[in-house]
């Protein structure tokens, strides 16, 4: 009689490749699979149009009971900075706003004098974006920046001018 033995393999690598500034999956993930002891390396790959920014777990280790979980961040190549904001602008003229920074063009033209309220500021190899929530971006030109709302006034013949505000 033979007796054939194999060791049990141990607990898998998970690895995920994901956008930092959107965490947006921008590679279906990888598993690593080994036998228990046997011991693993990791190293990010290079992704076409991104950089690699940062990464969470453990490179290197042995597979053992103990499942791990490697999550690589990447940046837009074409990103220099990304700055978390909060300020004012308003529009000096009609603009067009896009889904990216230097994404697809909106169907929807911001309309001139018009405020908002900006969250992010990409600088990029082609200009300064302005991200005015979710995916409406516009190009930092033709408008007046300030960390208070800008107030508007309405004429009013019987009374007094009066501010007043959107929010």
């Amino acid at each position: 009689m033979t007796i054939c033995y194999r060791l049990k393999n141990g607990s898998p690598v998970s690895i995920y490749y994901v956008n930092f500034d959107t965490y947006e999956v921008i590679k279906p993930p990888d598993f690593l699979i080994g036998t228990w002891g046997n011991e693993y390396h990791v190293v990010s790959p290079q992704i076409n149009g991104y950089k690699i920014y940062s990464y969470t777990g453990w490179l290197n280790g042995t597979f053992n009971d103990i499942s791990n979980t490697i999550i690589f961040y990447y940046r837009n190549a074409n990103w220099q900075t990304v700055s978390f904001v909060q300020y004012f602008i308003n529009l000096k003229r009609y603009t067009n706003s896009y889904n990216n920074p230097n994404g697809y063009l909106l169907r929807t033209k911001l309309p001139e004098n018009s405020t908002w309220k900006v969250f992010l500021e990409i600088k990029t190899n082609n200009g300064v974006w302005l991200n005015l929530g979710g995916n409406q971006w516009i190009k930092d030109e033709n408008l007046t920046k300030s960390k208070k709302f800008f107030q508007n006034k309405i004429a009013n013949k019987k009374t007094k001018d009066i501010l007043f505000s959107l929010f």
